[in-house]
This record gives structure tokens, sequence and C-alpha cells, in this order.
């Protein structure tokens, strides 16, 4: 005889969600409040939005300062942990990331 099993058996993860998985260099910026809030303090007027940044995948560390100098538009990518600084007001921080690390695919899914 047929074993028959209920339709709801086959189903039973359906619509459910998979945990992703990250590879993240900065898991604590997934966020993009948390990403957004880290440009509250100091972060220069003039240059790309809080809100573009944010979007784009990067957080604001504050000013710092590398070999003697001072940056104080230094951002990093919290997916690949890349580093950019010396933004113009109209600069795409989406754009800016693909050219400066092109090997680097996470902001390939923004546009």
């Amino acid at each position: 005889m047929e074993q028959l099993v209920p339709c709801c058996a086959t189903y039973q993860n359906a619509g459910k969600r998979k945990t992703r998985r990250t590879s993240s260099k900065y898991t604590e910026f997934i966020s993009y409040d948390k990403r957004f809030e880290s440009f509250e303090k100091d972060w220069p007027r003039g240059l790309p939005s809080p809100k573009k940044m944010a979007k784009a995948g990067f957080f604001f560390e504050g000013i710092r300062v590398v070999k003697n100098v001072t940056f104080i538009d230094m951002v990093t990518c919290y997916q690949c942990g890349k580093t950019i600084h010396a933004w113009k007001g109209t600069d795409d921080p989406v754009e800016e990331h693909r050219r400066i690390y092109p090997t680097k695919h996470c902001v390939d899914h923004l546009s």
C-alpha cells in the first residue's frame, strides 16, 4: 500500500527565511541604523550625506590619524573592511567603492 504524506510536511519550511551567513568584517555595523548613527558626530558638512554613506554600507569612525596624517572623512565598509577618504560633495559612495576596490563586490546589489 502506498504511504501518504501530509502535504504540510512537504511545505513545513515554505516561506521561512534562511539565516544569512555573513562574512562581514564589522558585524556590529550590519544595521543601516548603526551605520547612520556613526555619522552623527564630526561628519563634515558638504560631503556625501550620512544617508547615502550608510546605505552604501559605510560607517564613520570619527577623525583618524594615520602615520601623522589627520583624516576627517575616512569611512569603512562594514562588509569588506576597506576604507575611503578624501570625499567630494558630488561623490557617489557606491560608485567610489566600485572604482577604488573593483574586486570587492560589497555594493554589487546597490544601484
